[in-house]
């Protein structure tokens, strides 16, 4: 199999801010974080918060009012597909359902906009708050697997 110079990639994804971790062979990451143009300045990327600065569903309910929601800024999946066009496997993580998952909107925009992208993402998973080291034990994991399987396919054709 021939190695790609570009490292694998996880991508850690919410709203509010992508963290893609580049995987080097010898066992090293490096980090890169894009955050949307159009956030508000004064709202932190919610990895560096503990809490929401959001009222919570139920206060919302009792008040009658929504839950805020701003435009989906279709700059920052571009961004995003920009960072990981190279790579040759992509493992996304992400958190929530339907709407509020932000891989959902992700992959919307790279079938729409970034359709040669798609195969490499061997994995699409939904994750609740796991530390740094979890991604990256898991993901790595994971990425073996599928070169495994890549292997196992070519030896068998």
């Amino acid at each position: 199999m021939i190695r790609s110079n570009h490292p694998n990639i996880i991508l850690h994804i919410d709203h509010n801010q992508a963290k893609l971790y580049h995987l080097k062979p010898e066992g090293d990451y490096e980090v890169q974080e894009i955050t949307p143009e159009n956030m508000p300045e004064d709202r932190p990327p919610s990895f560096k918060r503990k809490f929401s600065i959001l009222p919570t569903r139920s206060a919302q309910k009792s008040r009658g009012t929504k839950t805020p929601r701003g435009q989906i800024n279709p700059q920052y999946y571009s961004e995003i597909a920009h960072a990981i066009r190279n790579a040759p496997s992509v493992i996304v993580l992400s958190r929530g359902k339907g709407k509020s998952n932000a891989a959902n909107y992700l992959m919307k925009h790279l079938k729409a906009h970034h359709a040669e992208i798609l195969p490499r993402i061997i994995e699409n998973k939904t994750i609740n708050r796991p530390t740094t080291n979890q991604m990256i034990a898991e993901s790595r994991l994971a990425f073996e697997r599928h070169e495994n399987n890549v292997n196992i396919a070519k030896f068998s054709t």
